[in-house]
């Protein structure tokens, strides 16, 4: 693509590698018990802690490489009036003219300083015994990811009301560009109740009910 602006990692500002490993994650964790009346029957726990998740499968591909491809649109007319597709010809070599450029495509990019994803995640927890055989927990339980990847196209127009849209995509040499960004967010939040039952044969029994909800735009 000859009229491509093309410019080294070190005229923006980037090391020489395609992606910029962060160095300075933190993952605390905390978490405690308190019983509150002083004796066995009633007790609070709590826990919070963060997460980091490594990029895998097709992201971390992503990461390795910036693959290409270039999409030629040809007409079935030369600058003679003729066809430029005659059989047994159905491929015949690129005439000037003939290939408009426009048609290339970025596979698959990636924010060169991509950060993996983290979850902060929580719990609160009350846990009494209504009598010595019978037990019930009832919980809150949250978690928030953030920096989620998202595949989404730089190459788009600007939103317009105007039908066909009269803005120019960004790159106007270039056809769809995809890149990974770290755009998406997720909510998580929870109420967990269960409740056991010990028997005098040495049976347990066990219920569970669980009201979530979980919402990303992931």
């Amino acid at each position: 693509m000859p009229c491509t602006k093309v410019v080294s990692n070190q005229q923006e500002g980037l090391a020489t590698g395609l992606r910029q490993t962060y160095m300075r994650n933190l993952d605390p964790r905390l978490s405690f018990a308190y019983r509150p009346f002083g004796n066995d029957q009633t007790i609070f726990r709590a826990g919070f802690g963060i997460f980091t998740v490594t990029a895998l499968g097709q992201l971390q591909n992503n990461n390795e490489s910036n693959p290409q491809a270039s999409v030629y649109t040809y007409t079935n007319m030369n600058a003679a009036g003729t066809p430029s597709f005659q059989f047994p010809l159905v491929a015949p070599p690129g005439v000037i003219g003939q290939a408009p450029v426009g048609g290339g495509e970025i596979e698959q990019a990636t924010d060169p300083r991509y950060r993996d994803a983290q979850a902060a995640q929580w719990n609160v927890t009350v846990e009494r015994a209504i009598t010595n055989n019978t037990a019930l927990r009832v919980s809150y339980v949250g978690m928030e990811s953030y920096r989620l990847n998202v595949t989404v196209n730089l190459n788009q127009q600007a939103l317009s009301t105007v039908s066909p849209n009269p803005n120019p995509i960004p790159f106007p040499n270039w056809g769809t560009m995809f890149s990974t960004e770290n755009f998406g967010h997720q909510g998580y939040h929870a109420m967990e109740v269960q409740a056991t039952q010990r028997t005098s044969h040495g049976l347990t029994y066990q219920a569970n009910y669980t009201w979530a909800q979980n919402l990303s735009d992931a």
